[in-house]
């Protein structure tokens, strides 16, 4: 589990950023959630023969806390640190877009990022507005949440000038393929507020990305 609840504050702390913000952390009393309010410890990042083992809380009992999955969390990461550092190719219709990465922003802000009204899972902000891509690009995982609710969001991203995807599983030939550029879909949110092309609708070519 890598987010628990500080059961003095009622905040929830994501277990690497718990080590600055608390003296002993291990002597502060933590809860997996606020529904079933399970008792967690945390677990400070180490090696384990020579296996990194991230950071993360562990429980105190025999109870199952069905909270965001380990698996859901892990994606997340290696989405985001495969953005941060280049590993993926962006794409769309087959063919690639190039995009620039900001080195000295860290890793924890492409994870689960607010904007107004909606959170990413994880985030990606052009250094240049784009006429594509907008202002970023945002990657949902898609581990159990229906279509209709991620075709909302992008709704919601796209009339905010962000592009957005959704993955269910790591991209194995290193391509993520983007759903909904903003720059293809901004003006049919704009006129129609859906994601479907209108027949009267112009066509637009973008001949330099």
């Amino acid at each position: 589990m890598f987010e628990a609840i500080h059961e003095q504050t009622g905040v929830a702390w994501k277990s690497w950023k718990i080590w600055d913000a608390f003296q002993k952390p291990h002597e502060e009393k933590w809860i997996c959630c606020k529904l079933h309010k399970y008792p967690v410890t945390p677990v400070k990042e180490h090696k384990r023969k020579e296996q990194f083992v991230q950071a993360h809380f562990r429980s105190l009992t025999d109870h199952y806390c069905p909270g965001e999955s380990d698996e859901h969390w892990n994606l997340k990461i290696q989405i985001a640190e495969s953005i941060k550092n280049k590993q993926l190719l962006l794409s769309f219709r087959k063919e690639d877009i190039p995009y620039e990465i900001d080195e000295t922003i860290p890793l924890d802000k492409y994870i689960e990022i607010r904007k107004k009204n909606r959170q990413a899972d994880v985030f990606y902000q052009t250094k240049n507005y784009n006429s594509l891509l907008g202002n970023g690009l945002v990657i949902e995982i898609q581990v159990s949440e229906k279509i209709d609710s991620l075709e909302s969001k992008a709704i919601d991203w796209i009339r905010n000038k962000y592009s957005i995807t959704w993955v269910d599983k790591y991209p194995d030939n290193g391509i993520l393929e983007i759903k909904y550029p903003m720059g293809l879909y901004y003006d049919i949110i704009r006129e129609c507020n859906g994601l479907k092309w209108n027949k009267n609708k112009k066509k637009r070519r973008f001949s330099s990305w």
